[in-house]
């Protein structure tokens, strides 16, 4: 094939070396003479096993190897081992990169003049395939931005690259509390003996970041470059080794991009077929330097591309080729748009992680630090404890008196305390007849009490009959209920060292549903939402038609499908108040040790809560103290009620994912009306409050809303959703994130989940009720295996 690579930084020129491996002509055309910056950093698990073998060896004599971090603040130090990186002068990169590409037949030639529309036509008319890696601000791809639907998205924090004429003894960060605020540096060395680069010698990078504000407070807005360097060596000159600060000419202050790219791939049209221009590295995506994968993320994006097409096999006629060309670049996108997903996800962690660098200043400095370790949700307790055992032990002595595992820690609520930091979430069973619970439910939550975590809480319970989701929903309106539940919380409390805790809610104009499993009709999936109509069945074969729903607003949850909810009158606010009231004494008389308020998923409560369901004008709507008055009126009626030594949490939503809808500064406002109103514990849930929301799943995605209003709010959070393991939990609560950690579907699956991990942690305090230590031996053996 003939192929034309547009752009010469690492990633073009890793490719053309790859392709021309191949034996395709490949031709490298080269940009305008930029700086090659300072050093980028490798990690030793690409260079044994990402990089091919020539290129790994060619790359040997110019690496820099460090294996700790320094972490400053102010005078405050510590260092952590066992990193095993790799740095690199760019320009070094680039220079061995350039020699294997000549080696194997490459032809580098500057690009054609013409706009990069123009361009890209001219090479399609000469090639099989255009690979654009021309950077973050790929002229070809906006040329078609179209096509590629790309979107960029700033960071708010301003930052500038710059050079250290020395070395470092490891990689350091450092932050310094100026009078403008807090500044930061990330600095590493990259040459061993230093050398040339942009007309400076230097040896290490260094980066300065820091908030807008505190940016413009300093004066470096309107500063030129050398006044700017002098500033930043007055701040960070004890964290430089006597170094000096360096700079290049073209070095200037920055907001980081993130750019995301819908496709990766464009067929241009010439003549009779059409050519594929796919991008590659920083044209298709970018991760924030403070994770320092940018340049190994390019090179990944190479080699996949190079074994994609290394599939295609000798075809004669032009068209089959350009069939099989297009195959296996879907296949390469496909790969790596999950592989840049997931790596900006961590990256965008990362990059908050810096932009709010106050809020962590206030941490003591030794969670401090862990917390910056952490930060990205991809290094996680156990790789740090692997990397360096004592650091992790010193630091577990410093976070509890025994060192344990932190999800084993005990946590006091109010007059409650909690053995461990582990909490079964509340998930819908859907197995009440008319809101009563029975033998299901008993077998159900007295299996998980006797699983080894520290609190249970129930599946949302209806606080009227019409407050429920479905027909199935378990109810907490009737005094037969009461009974039921008792019957429940007293086995718990018998059998096991777990609390257990009910939460109420209603369910607004999600409410009148069929069941999930109720719904299936075939299909392999649940079915969530599904109106009930005057046919829909209970499991026992009894009739149940919909019943009327009521919202802040009125609303149909699912368009053109749900039953309309009509807009709740005060009259009927105070109706439910005293509902909720009602079932709050039940509660109390019923046992529960702890009571959670449901203000989160599109629920009553919740649509209240969302400028998205809420249209109200009239007191209750409008700014977010208003649309928070109901749910506040309800909150402090069950509290006047609720036994002053027990805990009572609220789950939010605390983000609707939806333009237009609440944001976690809007959340924010929220949790400070409902701390001044005596809430112990925000749980930190989000969503669900509209169909069309656009929610960025990953794992963990939920923590950093915990975090962040647990440090800015001041109170105590549970971090929910999409956490899967005992590593995660320990990270989380070592970390500072959250306080409490509800994890769900794990539970459902394996009701003693966090048995088994205190096992596979070796955590031998862990108590196991009498009846099942028989097991505990086995499940140890099992957990080292």
């Amino acid at each position: 094939m003939n192929i034309a690579c547009l752009g010469d930084g690492p990633a073009g020129l890793y490719s053309a070396y790859l392709l021309a491996q191949q034996g395709n002509q490949v031709t490298v055309y080269e940009r305008p003479q930029a700086a090659s910056g300072w050093g980028v950093v490798l990690p030793q698990q690409m260079l044994r096993e990402e990089l091919d073998a020539a290129t790994a060896l060619a790359l040997a004599p110019n690496l820099h190897a460090w294996q700790a971090i320094d972490i400053y603040r102010g005078e405050q130090h510590t260092r952590i081992g066992g990193q095993d990186f790799f740095a690199i002068a760019r320009s070094d990169l680039l220079a061995v990169l350039r020699q294997l590409c000549l080696a194997h037949g490459v032809q580098f030639a500057p690009t054609p003049e013409g706009t990069a529309e123009q361009v890209a036509y001219q090479l399609a008319r000469e090639s099989d395939l255009i690979v654009a890696c021309d950077g973050l601000h790929s002229a070809t791809r906006q040329a078609f931005a179209a096509d590629f639907q790309a979107s960029i998205h700033y960071g708010s924090n301003r930052y500038i690259w710059l050079g250290l004429r020395g070395k470092l003894p490891a990689f350091t960060f450092a932050f310094v509390a100026t009078p403008f605020g807090w500044m930061q540096l990330h600095a590493y060395q990259y040459r061993g003996e230093g050398g040339e680069n942009d007309g400076e010698d230097a040896a290490s990078t260094c980066i300065i970041e820091m908030t807008a504000e505190v940016w413009q407070a300093a004066g470096f807005a309107d500063m030129p470059a050398q006044a700017t360097v002098a500033m930043c060596q007055t701040w960070f000159a004890p964290y430089l080794a006597g170094a000096e600060l360096a700079y290049a000419p073209s070095c200037n202050w920055q907001q980081f991009g993130v750019l995301h790219c819908e496709k990766w791939l464009h067929q241009l049209p010439v003549g009779d077929t059409q050519v594929p221009l796919v991008l590659l590295g920083d044209a298709a995506h970018s991760a924030h330097f403070s994770i320092g994968s940018g340049t190994r993320m390019a090179m990944a994006d190479a080699r996949v591309l190079a074994e994609q097409l290394r599939q295609i096999g000798p075809l004669p006629k032009h068209e089959q080729l350009s069939v099989q060309i297009n195959a296996q670049l879907n296949s390469y996108q496909h790969t790596q748009q999950l592989a840049a997903k997931r790596l900006q996800n961590a990256a965008q962690n990362s990059m908050r992680w810096f932009e709010q660098c106050a809020l962590y200043a206030q941490l003591p400095f030794p969670q401090f630090a862990y917390s910056l370790l952490t930060r990205s949700q991809r290094l996680l307790h156990a790789n740090l404890q692997a990397r360096d055992p004592a650091w992790v032990g010193d630091y577990l002595a410093w976070f509890s008196a025994d060192a344990r595992p932190p999800m084993f820690t005990a946590l006091r609520v109010r007059e409650v305390e909690l053995p461990n930091r582990v909490v079964v979430s509340p998930m819908a069973q859907y197995a009440a007849h008319d809101g009563l619970v029975g033998d299901y439910h008993l077998m159900h939550l007295g299996s998980l009490a006797s699983g080894g975590a520290g609190l249970l809480i129930t599946e949302m319970l209806a606080v009227a009959k019409h407050a429920r989701i479905t027909p199935q929903c378990a109810g907490l309106y009737d005094e037969q209920h009461v009974h039921a539940w008792r019957r429940i919380v007293d086995f718990v409390h018998q059998t096991s060292h777990a609390k257990i805790g009910a939460q109420l809610g209603h369910a607004g104009a999600k409410g009148a549903c069929a069941a999930p499993h109720a719904a299936l009709n075939g299909s392999s999936s649940l079915i969530y939402d599904q109106p009930l109509t005057r046919d829909s069945r209970q499991q026992d074969g009894g009739p149940e038609d919909a019943w009327p729903l009521v919202a802040a607003s009125p609303a149909q949850y699912w368009r053109g499908v749900s039953q309309w909810a009509a807009e709740i009158s005060v009259v009927e606010m105070q109706a439910v108040i005293a509902d909720f009231v009602a079932s709050t004494q039940a509660a109390q008389q019923a046992g529960f040790d702890w009571l959670e308020l449901h203000c989160a998923h599109g629920y009553l409560l919740s649509s209240f809560l969302s400028p998205i369901s809420n249209q109200r004008d009239d007191e209750f709507g409008g700014s977010v103290a208003a649309r928070c008055r109901f749910p506040l009126q309800v909150f402090r009626a069950i509290r006047a009620v609720w036994p002053s030594e027990k805990p009572l949490s609220v789950r939010l939503s605390v983000v609707d994912w939806l333009a237009g809808g609440n944001t976690i500064e809007q959340a924010i406002e929220i949790v400070h009306l409902f701390k001044a109103a005596g809430v112990d514990v925000i749980s930190c849930s989000s969503g669900q409050v509209s169909r069309d929301e656009q929610v960025r799943y990953g794992r963990m995605y939920q923590t950093p809303f915990a975090e962040r209003i647990r440090l800015e709010c001041g109170v105590l959070t549970m971090a929910v959703g999409a956490i899967e393991d005992g590593d995660q939990v320990n990270t989380i609560i070592a970390a500072g994130r959250a306080d409490l950690c509800a994890v769900g579907r794990p539970h459902l699956a394996n009701p003693r989940w966090t048995l088994q991990q205190a096992a596979a942690q070796g955590y031998a305090a862990q108590p196991w009720p009498a009846s099942l230590a028989a097991a505990r031996q086995q499940t140890a053996k099992l957990a080292q295996k």
